[in-house]
Formats: C-alpha cells, sequence, structure tokens
C-alpha cells in the first residue's frame, strides 16, 4: 500500500495494523503456503512486487515480506538475486557433500547433499541471477569449521551465520538454537515456547526454510508422537544426526566429571604415600 495515495495518514495506519492483526491470526491457523509461492512465482514471472503480494493476498507488504522470507528485498528477489555476490566451496563430511555460501556478511547457506551437483542445485534454487564464484582456498578455514560441526566435533557457535530469515523465522531458529545435543522437542512445544500455542505447522514452515544444516538445530525437532516427520537435507541424514547426538550424549553422561577425577587422583596419591610409609 502506498499511504501518499490516501488522504487520511492515520485512517491508512490504523487500516493497515487491522489487516496486520487479521493476518497474524490467519497465519497461525493455516501458514499460508500457498501464497508464499504466489509470491515467489509471480516475482520470478515478472510482475512488480505490488502486483506479486496483492495478486497472493497479503493485506500488506510488510506481513508479505516477513512470511515469505525472501531473504531480500522482494525487489531483489525478483531479480534473482541479480548484483550479489556469493562464494562458496564444498568438500566432503560424515553426511554427504557439504557446501558453504558466504555473502558480505557472513555464512549465508551449508548445504548437504548427496553430491556437489545435488548442493550447487540447491544454492542456485532461489537466486539464480546470483553471482556465484568458487573460492576453496579462501574459504578453507571456514570450511573445515563447517564440517567440524557436520560431523559433530565442534559447536555452531564458532561460525559467523549471515541469518536472513523473517522475524519469526527468527524466533523459532533461536528456539532451536536452544535445544540442547541429544534433546528433542515438538513442533507444537517449540511454538508454544515462542509463544504461539497454534502455530506449530507455521514452525515446522520455518524449519522446512531453515538454510543452515546442523548449524541450526532442526534435526532436533519431531512430531508430537516422537516421530521424525521431515527433514531439507533428507530424513536418513535427520536420523543419522539424532543417533549420533543421542550416543554422544549418553557417552558424556557415563564419563567421570572434573571432580570425579580429582578425587581419584587425590585417593591414589594417598594410596601410593600409604604404600610407601614404613610400616
Amino acid at each position: 500500500m502506498n499511504r501518499a495515495c490516501s488522504g487520511d495518514d492515520d485512517s491508512a495506519s490504523l487500516d493497515e495494523a487491522v489487516l496486520e492483526a487479521c493476518q497474524d491470526l490467519v497465519d497461525v491457523v493455516e501458514p499460508p503456503h500457498e501464497r508464499r509461492e504466489q509470491v515467489r512465482a509471480g516475482l520470478r514471472g515478472g510482475k512488480s512486487v505490488t502486483e506479486a503480494i496483492q495478486d497472493a493476498g497479503y493485506g500488506t507488504p510488510s506481513r508479505a515480506y516477513a512470511s515469505v522470507s525472501l531473504g531480500m528485498a522482494p525487489a531483489t528477489y525478483r531479480k534473482g538475486g541479480r548484483g550479489e555476490r556469493i562464494t562458496f566451496a564444498c568438500t566432503n563430511s560424515s553426511l554427504g557433500t557439504v557446501l558453504l555460501a558466504q555473502s558480505a556478511q557472513g555464512i549465508c547457506a551449508i548445504e548437504l547433499g548427496d553430491d556437489e551437483a545435488a548442493v550447487l542445485a540447491a544454492l542456485r534454487r532461489d537466486l539464480p541471477h546470483a553471482e556465484f564464484e568458487r573460492d576453496d582456498v579462501g574459504l578453507a578455514r571456514r570450511l573445515r569449521d563447517v564440517v567440524a560441526v557436520v560431523d559433530g566435533d565442534a559447536n555452531a557457535s564458532c561460525l559467523t551465520l549471515d541469518i536472513r530469515g523473517s522475524a519469526f523465522q527468527r524466533r523459532v531458529w533461536n528456539a532451536l538454537a536452544a535445544i540442547p545435543s541429544g534433546e528433542s522437542r515438538s513442533y507444537a512445544s517449540v511454538a508454544r515456547e515462542i509463544g504461539m500455542p497454534n502455530g506449530a505447522r507455521a514452525v515446522a514452515t520455518a524449519c522446512a526454510r531453515n538454510p543452515f544444516a546442523v548449524a541450526i538445530a532442526c534435526h532436533r525437532v519431531v512430531g508430537a508422537d516422537g516421530e521424525l516427520k521431515g527433514y531439507r537435507w533428507g530424513i536418513e541424514r535427520k536420523a543419522a544426526l539424532r543417533k549420533r547426538e543421542a550416543f554422544k550424549t549418553l557417552v558424556d553422561a557415563s564419563a567421570p566429571s572434573s571432580e570425579d577425577v580429582g578425587r581419584d587422583e587425590q585417593a591414589g596419591s594417598l594410596r601410593r604415600r600409604l604404600r610407601r610409609s614404613p610400616k
């Protein structure tokens, strides 16, 4: 909407607020999957931003941007990411081929796949006109860090991520980051945690939009029945990740604590001194 076309700015502001509030209710009950794709298709098909948003049934541009989560301004998405420079590098990991994509702000994607063709296709899917440049040498250190996270040898806190999601998606992804390794949450419990008790389906959609394999742990979210309901990078990888984390948690729990080790060392030292003491 263009407020300059209205003779009453206060009225326009109120109308927009009401539309956004109504849209919030609709999104919780029925996440607008089809409308999101309509916006994307419209932009790719050459429609103006306003036309694509209105044709998809969104009340306001801000609501459309937050829901669709293009990761950039709609006008830039319409151009297929034209003008954005992305460097990337690929290598092998315990979960298959891993791709690291780097923007000017940080790591903007971590993809997993069966081979390089698959991960490159995933990277290009939404940005067909972005400028891609492979840089295995320049990204070598960052790629090692990513592989360490993917393989379970490092925490994702070592990575600098360029997180481009909507405000809602960021709330979901922050909640995922708080789930301890080896534990699970249902989509419904994550929804309740972020203050949207009826938003389980919206949470599932946010998980599916997560561009950071393993680093943002959507693999720790399951259905209400505990079953694995899906994973952007393949249900087999999700199962392997969960099995690995559960095993590591079990091993860590059975390992002696630093206090136990200290007590054992003190007891051993005492026993040695007693054996050396004259009788």
